[in-house]
């Protein structure tokens, strides 16, 4: 049965009043709206609403100028937030990039597949952009993308790369959004209880992984080097996954206010996120498909950059 915006109301209130979070192990306030400062780890890198001057590494010596003139139109972030109460905006309400994906610089950061490395060095996957895991069942850290509400300009570029570990991060609360392998099948069942999700079709393509030349003196050194990477057709998400979704799906409380069930769930855990796409026939991204797929063939530090 389908969760209507009343039943997700009358669940979240049930919650509020009885004083406690159904959330199977995201450690969230369900009032708190994304801000999950409190029980972040110091070890998280994901904390973009710090300044980037202190952490940017500035070795890169471009005098590249970042056109910002259209960063308004496709992403929401600290200068252009205005939602009440305070957390990320409704999902899909900026302009999709040329793939017809919304949001995917601001608003909520998102999971990767990857574990975190310090560079590109020694990626093994530029054939195929699959996850660079080195084996491992569970990364120490991942790889966010994309940024958040809470993030300055300079830290929403489409190469910009944070990490976290599975249980943990900072300011900027992760969310989900999904990939599917191109023949891999849709859990129609599950996807018939959601209301904002649909899925695009990303054709497969070459593209330059990392830093471009545009904005190079504001990219950090896990940046580089840049390295030329393939990646197969792929299904994605076209919009973040929305709380009313996540609930749907997971039965788990999301991080948002009662009165904004298609704000994206957010401060969502890594296997929670995982759990979340296999429900739908899909999995979280690797961070060459993040990338690839925000770019859309656009090699500036935004995509909306002409």
């Amino acid at each position: 049965m389908k969760i209507t915006t009343q039943s997700f109301l009358a669940m979240l209130l049930f919650v509020s009043f009885f004083g406690f979070t159904a959330c199977g192990g995201d450690d969230t306030d369900a009032s708190s709206d994304g801000d999950a400062d409190g029980d972040s780890d110091s070890d998280s890198d994901s904390d973009s609403d710090s300044d980037s001057d202190s952490d940017a590494d500035s070795d890169n010596d471009s005098d590249n100028e970042v056109d910002y003139s259209c960063i308004d139109d496709i992403a929401w972030h600290r200068d252009n937030i205005n939602t009440e109460p305070v957390g990320p905006a409704d999902v899909g309400t900026k302009e999709a990039n040329a793939f017809g994906l919304y949001d995917m610089l601001g608003n909520v950061i998102e999971w990767t597949a990857d574990c975190y490395h310090d560079t590109y060095d020694g990626y093994p996957n530029a054939d195929t952009g699959a996850a660079w895991t080195e084996g491992a069942a569970i990364c120490d850290m991942y790889v966010l993308r994309g940024g958040c509400y809470a993030a300055p300009l300079d830290t929403l570029r489409v190469s910009r790369r944070e990490s976290a570990t599975p249980t943990s991060y900072g300011t900027c609360a992760p969310g989900i959004r999904c990939a599917r392998d191109e023949d891999a099948a849709l859990n129609e069942d599950n996807m018939a209880l959601t209301q904002d999700l649909d899925w695009v079709l990303v054709p497969g393509g070459t593209f330059q992984m990392g830093c471009t030349d545009e904005g190079a003196s504001e990219c950090r050194t896990n940046e580089f080097p840049v390295t030329e990477v393939t990646v197969p057709s792929f299904y994605m998400t076209t919009v973040e996954a929305s709380a009313i979704d996540y609930y749907a799906i997971t039965g788990l409380t999301p991080n948002v206010d009662e009165s904004t069930p298609q704000r994206p769930a957010n401060g969502i855990w890594y296997e929670n996120a995982q759990a979340f796409c296999e429900a739908l026939g899909g999995r979280i991204p690797t961070e060459a498909e993040w990338e690839y797929a925000a770019r859309a063939d656009n090699i500036n530090a935004y995509y909306c950059a002409e």
